[in-house]
């Protein structure tokens, strides 16, 4: 797990598209704590990661790991982000678990991230996707768009 968490966060701020998406087992699932919204599938997730290395990392200014975890099955990460936005500052404090469930472990790929932060980060993160994002009925259940 800490090898395989550790090359997608990699990618991930490297905004190497193609071979991050390949760190992804089939119907990824990305989940947005406390805010109680997420995404799945495939084309959903691509089409974040597109518009996150075309919008999203130019705005960092500096990125910090405070922390890793690792265990059999997830890699839990913190993290604290500037940002310059328009000239103004922001910073923002994450906690994503990236996990593994049985069928993606077998594929040796993540199953998705649950991320942990305030939405303001959430809707940069996600930009225009924000409005997509489906309430969660309870932790890894949809109400809406489940695949």
């Amino acid at each position: 797990m800490a090898e395989l968490g550790g090359r997608h966060a990699e990618l991930e701020a490297q905004g190497d598209l193609a071979p991050l998406l390949d760190t992804l087992a089939p119907g990824p699932v990305y989940e947005f704590y406390p805010l109680g919204r997420g995404m799945r599938g495939d084309e959903t997730v691509k089409r974040f990661y597109a518009q996150f290395v075309e919008h999203f990392l130019p705005l960092r200014s500096r990125v910090e790991m405070l922390g890793q975890w690792v265990n059999a099955t997830s890699v839990v990460q913190e993290y604290r982000l500037d940002f310059d936005v328009n000239g103004i500052n922001e910073r923002h404090h994450v906690v994503g678990i990236l996990y593994v469930d049985d069928t993606s472990a077998a594929l040796g790929k993540l199953r998705g991230e649950r991320v942990y932060s305030s939405e303001d980060f959430v809707r940069r993160l996600t930009g225009e996707m924000f409005a997509e994002l489906v309430p969660l009925a309870r932790p890894g259940v949809y109400q809406m768009g489940d695949e």
